[in-house]
Order: structure tokens, then sequence, then C-alpha cells
């Protein structure tokens, strides 16, 4: 987070629009109707009027909020509809005690929001969006904040008044000066601020007052050694229970702040969700209890605080004599405990006391763990001490023999890793009831029969070619496409995307479906994967195991001329004619760069050999077909791009691949320190560009899933079935990047113009438009991949009811549930796979920074954040993101004084020297800047 004390210029961007309620809510009603369905969802625009909060006395009027949301949940709306004597929300309607915390909307000006600042929280007003992931808020200071969205710890809507939040961010004159009009618009805000702070202030003397002594016991675990979600909303309720009556004298958004600063001050006992700001986890009471004693070793001066010190310190020397040698890459993975030490009782408290450390928190949240760790930092005088609490516990635990060299804790965190050991032991008894069915129906002959209610519609695809093209070690092969000429004499080809189909068997109510829904996704680590059904029942599903195999089969008729889609269809079906190709096979046939040619030979760790990775030669009728299909991609996404497509030029990610998978390492915690010999092997990868290439494999295959997602989407619409269907709109995109955007490929270079684009998107029952995809007016939702995402098995599901009024359809009440907990549950997926490619990039890095550090100097980066500022011993220092293309990921400047900064935006290139690389979950390598480009 930065000030902005000139008001930037940046200040006059427009603020994103969200979604209007009332058209969700009318949009339900003709499904309920059958009335006719909106092609695409209104906006919610600024100028909408909005009630005044400014000036009004909080003791005799308290603030009553109005909700307005795209994602509202359908049990709010029955609220609504439960007052017949208006159509508004009736006054001081709670917000969080009604139902599931719902995901942070985009805020609006004059919305409340609650932000981390200096080790404590302050009220602030929201002001604008910067881009997409920073906005620029009115502290209750008077200055203008720039906060990242994710560090956002409440939100109320419609809390101030929405003109004076914009009078309020007027820019500032040429000058520098501020503009009258702002000063008397900040002003009158910030008496309301604090006006609103004295009452928050006694509501959450309140809240302590009655939780204390009392929240832990409720919401904690009855498993000793397990964490528990808790959802804000389940904490303002008992709140409320447990203050009775008092309750009513509470306003309801005052309730819900002070619930959450009470959770975040007792982070001894609750840790908030890195990923979502309303779920909180009670930690599990073994945990405590080790905190507690450890705590009281270094207070007490016990003697077995020292007795570990001194014994880490031999176990580190023994060890490192031996690990370098022991621990190459490559060769079988085992290990053997020392036989010289062995660890006592005690040991094992502080070994896991280390472990419980690492556990990741909101960083806005106070460590309970940092006091102790900056002791045995100081007394174990190891040479990555430096590094601080999380950093040092990681590598002390590692150099202890406590966890493998190669360890990421990511892959033990309960918070990451939602897979428990009851739902596995009940998720495969339900696969293998079922793979016993489907082996029944498969030995039939003819047509299998699945009961699944379109038997009688299911299309056999007889010997008609279907290709599934995906990477050589992929574990979910769950599309494949077929590229067949018109037979009717136009110029025009027919694409059939055929999905797996495990719906054929599972049913909406199934066990197995209910843990699904618990996981949402499958997780991909590099070194283990969670997936989503058992690997034994998606494989029977998975196509191009051989034999007849269910489909989902979604065809378009495209036009060769100008990509338009002129016919379509949707059917169920049977595949007996896969062919599995790999993203290299198809590379080398279209003549473009194969894997090999992507290869960061510096980062891998072992060299990959071209006789190792050489694509099989393939027939000439696959060649053609391979062909065909790559043309096709190519003029659909340049009529995308004529249609205005925006597809950024972001500088390309690394990818990592590691072997084996999944990597073995010795239970936890061990008896001993742990002698590892072998070691995994990694190669690196520089991530594909973000243009549409014509000969790459991975864009043409992802523009097929694209046309497969809209034409299921229109079938949907069309067809009055409320699907999950995802939004994609930008308020600003034309306005900052129409005059760069390229008009047939719709690719915008990277620059400090990108950053600025403000985008919102989301899962709705509602078909909107995607403006960024530039799908014309086709609503988009993802059916593509039902082996590993629980929302394309429920597309699934409703486009079956679609075409038969025997399948299972899911209800709308649901489906608006489903919507909510995928669009939270979604985020944490990508950022933990994205942190886990971190970690694996950054060992890689740390390994050429000790072996070979002039490797690292004088790289090529791009800057890809305005300039951030840390205060560091007293002094303010800034500092920007980097972007290093060579090591295929993200890392952070040196600190330094703001003049050497100065002159850098966003996409300005420079020279960069590698300086420090941490080791830890998260962690990024500090680069120290030699040059401009």
């Amino acid at each position: 987070m930065r000030r902005v004390f000139n008001g930037a210029t940046r200040a006059r961007l427009p603020t994103t629009p969200c979604y209007s309620s009332p058209l969700l809510n009318a949009y339900k009603s003709s499904l309920a109707k059958s009335r006719k369905v909106p092609a695409s969802s209104a906006s919610f625009t600024a100028t909408t009027p909005r009630p005044s909060r400014i000036g009004r006395d909080r003791t005799a009027d308290r603030i009553k909020t109005v909700v307005k949301s795209d994602y509202e949940s359908d049990k709010v709306q029955r609220i609504k509809e439960a007052d017949s004597s208006s159509d508004d929300i009736p006054a001081g309607a709670p917000l969080g005690d009604e139902g599931d915390d719902q995901p942070m909307r985009v805020p609006l000006p004059g919305d409340y929001v609650l932000i981390p600042y200096g080790g404590a929280w302050e009220d602030a007003v929201f002001l604008q969006l910067m881009g997409r992931n920073q906005a620029i808020v009115l502290a209750d200071s008077g200055e203008h904040v720039e906060v990242a969205l994710a560090t956002v710890g409440v939100h109320i809507p419609q809390l101030f008044d929405t003109q004076m939040a914009k009078d309020a961010s007027i820019p500032a004159n040429e000058d520098e000066s501020i503009p009258q009009a702002r000063k008397d618009a900040s002003v009158q805000l910030i008496r309301a601020m604090r006006r609103f702070k004295r009452e928050r202030d006694v509501t959450a003397y309140a809240v302590r007052q009655a939780a204390t002594g009392r929240f832990y016991e409720t919401f904690r675990s009855p498993d000793p050694d397990a964490y528990r979600a808790v959802q804000l909303h389940q904490a303002v309720t008992f709140v409320r229970k447990l203050l009775g009556p008092k309750a009513d004298d509470f306003d309801s958004n005052m309730l819900k702040i002070g619930t959450y600063q009470y959770l975040m001050e007792e982070s001894d006992y609750f840790n908030n969700d890195p990923y979502s700001p309303t779920i909180f986890h009670a930690v599990p009471p073994s945990t405590i209890r080790r905190l507690r004693e450890v705590q009281r070793w270094v207070k007490t001066n016990d003697p077995r605080f020292q007795k570990f010190i001194t014994k880490a310190k031999t176990i580190i020397k023994d060890l490192k004599a031996s690990r370098a040698q022991s621990t190459a890459p490559g060769g079988e993975i085992s290990w053997t405990p020392m036989s010289e030490h062995a660890f006592t009782e005690d040991d094992l408290t502080m070994i896991q006391f280390l472990n419980d450390s690492l556990r990741r928190g909101r960083a806005q949240q106070g460590n309970p763990y940092d006091y102790v760790l900056s002791l045995l930092s100081r007394a174990v005088e190891a040479p990555y001490a430096h590094e601080g609490g999380r950093d040092f516990a990681f590598n002390l635990l590692s150099d202890l023999g406590a966890h493998p060299p190669w360890g990421n804790l990511l892959v033990t965190d309960d918070a990451s890793t939602p897979w428990t050991a009851k739902d596995d032991a009940i998720a495969e008894a339900e696969a293998e009831r079922l793979a016993a069915r489907f082996k029944a129906i498969e030995s039939t002959a003819g047509v299998p029969t699945f009961g699944d209610g379109v038997d009688h519609i299911r299309h056999d695809w007889g010997d008609m070619p279907a290709y599934v093209i995906d990477n050589e070690s992929a574990e979910e092969l769950d599309d494949g496409i077929s590229v067949v000429p018109a037979d009717d004499g136009t110029n025009s080809v027919w694409v059939h995307v055929h999905i797996a189909d495990p719906t054929a068997l599972l049913r909406p109510d199934d066990p197995l479906s209910k843990i699904a829904q618990k996981r949402t996704g499958s997780l991909y680590f590099m070194e283990q994967t969670f997936p989503l059904l058992p690997a034994g029942f998606a494989s029977l599903f998975s196509l191009g195991r051989g034999g007849p195999q269910p489909v989902l089969s979604i065809s378009a008729k495209i036009s060769n001329e100008d990509g338009a889609i002129l016919e379509t269809s949707l059917k169920p079906g049977i595949l007996r004619n896969v062919h599995k190709i790999t993203y290299d096979e198809m590379d080398h046939v279209l003549g473009g760069t194969t894997s090999e040619g992507y290869v960061l030979p510096e980062l891998s760790n072992t060299p990959k050999t071209a006789s190792a990775s050489a694509p099989r030669a393939l027939g000439h009728p696959v060649v053609q077909d391979l062909k065909a299909l790559a043309k096709a991609a190519e003029i659909l996404s340049r009529r995308r791009g004529i249609h205005g497509a925006y597809n950024f030029l972001y500088p390309t990610r690394g990818e990592v691949e590691v072997a084996p998978k999944p990597l073995p390492s010795a239970p936890f915690p061990p008896p001993a320190p742990m002698k590892y010999q072998g070691g995994p092997t990694y190669y690196v990868y520089k991530g594909l560009s973000s243009s549409f290439e014509v000969n790459n494999s991975k864009w043409a295959v992802a523009e097929m899933m694209m046309l497969g997602c809209r034409v299921a989407a229109r079938h949907a619409r069309d067809n009055k079935m409320p699907i999950l269907y995802r939004h994609n709109h930008s308020s600003n995109a034309d306005e900052l990047c129409g005059h760069l955007r390229d008009p047939v490929t719709g690719e915008v270079p990277y620059g400090p113009e990108t950053r600025l684009v403000n985008t919102v998107g989301g899962i709705s029952t509602v078909p909107g438009g995607n403006s960024m995809l530039g799908t014309e007016d086709d609503p988009y939702a993802r059916v593509t991949s039902p082996l590993r995402r629980f929302g394309d098995l429920v597309n699934h599901w409703q486009l079956k009811a679609c075409m038969s009024p025997k399948a299972p359809q899911i209800s709308l009440e649901d489906l608006d549930a489903i919507a909510v907990d995928m669009t939270t549950a979604e985020t944490v997926i990508r950022k933990v796979q994205r942190t886990n490619r971190r970690f694996w990039i950054s060992a890689a890095i740390r390994r050429l920074f000790n072996e070979k550090p002039e490797a690292l100097k004088g790289l090529e980066a791009y800057v890809g954040t305005e300039m951030q500022y840390i205060n560091k011993d007293g002094e303010r220092l800034w500092w920007v993101a980097l972007h290093v293309a060579s090591l295929g990921s993200e890392g952070r400047a040196v600190p330094v004084p703001k003049k050497e900064l100065e002159g850098l935006d966003v996409g300005s290139k420079v020279l960069v020297d590698v300086a420090e690389v941490p080791l830890a979950v998260g962690s990024f390598y500090n680069c120290k800047i030699v040059g401009r480009l």
C-alpha cells in the first residue's frame, strides 16, 4: 500500500460498473414464468442515484445499508419479496447474517472499506479503481491511499455519498495544488467517517466483551489436530446470540466490522484465510498447546530451549557434509535416519512448533510465532537467518532433516489441500461402485445405455476420428476435437468438440458429487496432483482409453471465409476412434517450436536431450486433420479480434515439470533427522507468449475449447435453462488501449495502460456478454473439463436437462449457492497453484545463484508495477515489481531511494542483477537495477 498525496492523473479514470440486481431478479422470474430471456445483462452505472449518508445523526438514526450485487443470492431476494409493503430491502437488513459470505464485489465510489496500515486498521472511503487489483481510497487521516483490493478486510456498499466520493477524487491541478471541491468533499467525508468510527469502536468493545473466552471453544474442531473453517457470517450470528436482546442496539454492519476485528486480533486462535478475507480457520488445540509451551520455555529460560538450539547446530553441521552428494538430481529417492542422532519428545515439540509457524495467513494479521523465531534465528546462527520468520523456519526444518531438502509446505497445508482422509475413503468406495456399473454397461453390445435420461438421443460417431491433444504427462484427458468439411457445397467446416461425460453415471445427489463440490476442482502442484475425482473413476471417462466412450458433443459449422458460426448442435454421443496427440507432435506437424525449444537449460537441473523428447511421425490423414484444425482455430481467433477481443501481451510466466510425481518423503514428524538419497529432476520452461501463434498447438486447442463453451452457453440461454455463466467486462479498455489494440488479432502490447484496465468478471446464472473476448453477443459457460472442474459437471447436468425431461436438473437456488462458493474457491485454487509454481522456479534460481551467480547478472526485465514504498529502519524506500523473461518469473527490485526509480513506468525495460533468492512458500527473488534500456 502507498500514500498518494497529489491526486495522481490516473484519478480521472472512470470506475467500473457492475451488473444490476433488478435485472438478475427479473431474469430469474422469467425462468419460472417462461418469459423471454434477455440476451445480455445491463450495467449498474456510476450515475445511478444513491442515498446520501453524510451528516446524519447516527445516535438517532443508524446507518443502514442497501445491498446491490451482481451476484446477489436468491435467499436475499426472498427476503425482499417478504416485505409486501415495499419493493426495497427493509431498512437495516443484515448483510452478513442472512447467508453465506459472498466474494467482495468491485467497490463503487462512496463504499466503506476497512484497510490495514502500519500494523493497525483504518476506516476509508472507496474513491476509484486503479486497474484490476488496486484502488484509491480516502483514509480517515485525510490522505489518498493506494491499496490492493486483496487487502481490504470489510467492504460495506453505499455507506457514504457517491457524488462526494467522486468530488474527493478530482485530480490535482497542473501545479499540484488541490482543487477546492476536492478539499470540501474530503472534509465532509472525513467528518462522517469519524462519527462512524466512534460508533464502530463502541460496537467493537461490546463484541470483545461478549466473545472473550467463548468464541474459540464454540468454533474449534473436535479433532485436536485439525483446523476448522469459520465464515464471518457464522461468527456474526454467534455474536448476536451472545449479546441477546442487546444485539438490536447495534447496527448489523457495525457488528460485522467488530467481529472481523476481534477475529483478526485473536491470531493465536484464528488464522485469517490468505485468499478470502471473510474466512477464518480455528487453530487446532494441539497447535495452541505447543505454542504456549514453547512461549513458556522462552519466557522462563527453560533449559530445554537451549538444548534444542545446541542439538540443532550439531545436526545441521553433520547433515551438511553429506547432503551435497546424496541429494543430486536423478536416481531413486530414499531416506534413512541418522544413527548418531534421535529426536526427543522436546525436540519434536520444537519441530512441530516450527512447522506450525509455516501455515499461511494474511500478512495483515499478527503472527504469534515471530518473537520465538527471531530468537532462534540469532541463536542457531544459520546463514539464512536474515530472511525472516517463515523463511528461517522453512530452511531450518530442511537442514534438520525434518523435511526433505526440496520440501514444499504448500502440499501439506490444510488450507491449500482440502482432500481429507474421510472424503477420500468415501470417494474411493463410490468410485469402485460406479466403476463396476460402468464395466457392466461397457460389456453390452451396441450403443451403451447409461440411464442418464438421454440414452434415446445418444449419437454414435462411428469411425470419425477425434483428436485428444494435450501434454504427454496429462492425467485427465477430457476433450477431443474433430474437423470435417461440410458436405453442402459451402466453404465451411464442421468442428465437433467432444467432452468426456462422467455425468453418464454420476448424478447430482451422489456422494461423489457432493465431495467434488467441496473440492471445486483438481489442484495441480508441480510435485503432486489432488484430483477432483478419484483417479480410477476418472480414467474410465478419460478419452483415449479404448472402447466406446460417452461424450457430450458440441458442434459448430464454421465459415472458412470469415469465421462466422453458421449452425450449431449439441448432443450426447459415443466416441470409438480416438487419437491421442501431444502438443509437441502437433507443433512438429505445423512447423512450430516444440517444448524442447522452450526449456531454460540454466534453470533446469538436468539436461533435456532432443532424442528423449523427439515427437513421433504421424500419418498423412492425421497430419491433414491437424492442419485443418489449426486453420479453423486461426480463423475463429481473428474473427474475435475483429469483433473487439482484447489479448494483452503480458510477459510470459515459466512452467516447471517435476519428476517423479508425486515426490516421496518420510512421514512427519520423523523419529530422527533423515538423510535423503537422490532428488527430483525438474525442467523449467519459459511460458508461451499470450499472442495467438498460428503454429502453436496450445492456442489452437484453447480456441476450440472457447468455441465449445460459447455454443453450449447459447444452447442453455435459448432453452431458458439456468447454468453457470461466465462474465468478463471492462469499462475503460477502449479508452485506454483501443488505439493500441491490433484490429485483427486484438493484441495489445504490454505497457502502463494495461495495468490500469478495469475488468469485472465472475460466475452467475444470468447469461451476460463478454466484451473482452470478442464473442459478439454470445454468452459463455465452461463445459470442457468435467473431470477436473465441478462447475463443468454442473453445466453438463443442466445441458442434458435441456435435451430431455428425464435428465436430472439442479434448482436455481442451488445454482446460485454454487456460483457464490465457486467464485471464492476458484480464486484460492489459482493462487495456490501460482504460489507452488513460484516456489519451484525460486528453487531453481536459488540453485543457480549459489552455483553460478554470474549467470544471473545483466538480465533484461520489464517493470511490472508503479513504485511502491516500504519503511525500513525508519527510512522510506521504494521498489517495483520486475518480470525477468529469461527466468520465467516475477521478482522485486531491491528497495532504494525514490530518485533512483524516477522515470520508470510499467513496461519499461531495465537490466538487473539477481541479488537475493529467499526460498519459502510464495517468496520473490530480489534484483538490483543496474541499467535502463
